[in-house]
């Protein structure tokens, strides 16, 4: 990423992410708890048995365009009351088509990998 890339990742920042983590600040809502709840008995969710996970469950929709991510995005966003995040899903696609590069493949194995054969 280059410093003008990551100007501009910093601008989306500031432009939509502050102003909503100040919006649910103010509400008293805790985005990200810095401790655990010392009201929880629990953390552990008991899944409903009647509906398992697929593969669809870890898959995402469309053919991996830009535009796709950013109506998910918009459509995720919105759904859970976040309109300054979901205003700014076309321009975070931008920057993410702009900062995609596809990965040199490489007949070498990485010395991070363990091979077994």
């Amino acid at each position: 990423m280059n410093w003008t890339d990551s100007a501009r990742a910093k601008a989306w920042f500031r432009k939509y992410v502050l102003p909503e983590a100040n919006r649910l600040k103010a509400a008293g809502t805790e985005v990200f708890p810095m401790r655990p709840d010392p009201a929880a008995d629990s953390y552990y969710e008991t899944r409903d048995s009647d509906s398992p996970l697929g593969p669809a469950d870890f898959e995402l929709l469309g053919d991996d365009t830009a535009r796709d991510f950013s109506m998910m995005l918009k459509e995720l966003w919105e759904s859970q009351g976040h309109a300054k995040l979901a205003e700014g899903a076309d321009s975070l696609a931008k920057l993410a088509d702009r900062l995609h590069t596809e990965q040199q493949q490489s007949e070498e194995v990485s010395p991070f990998i363990y091979v077994m054969f």
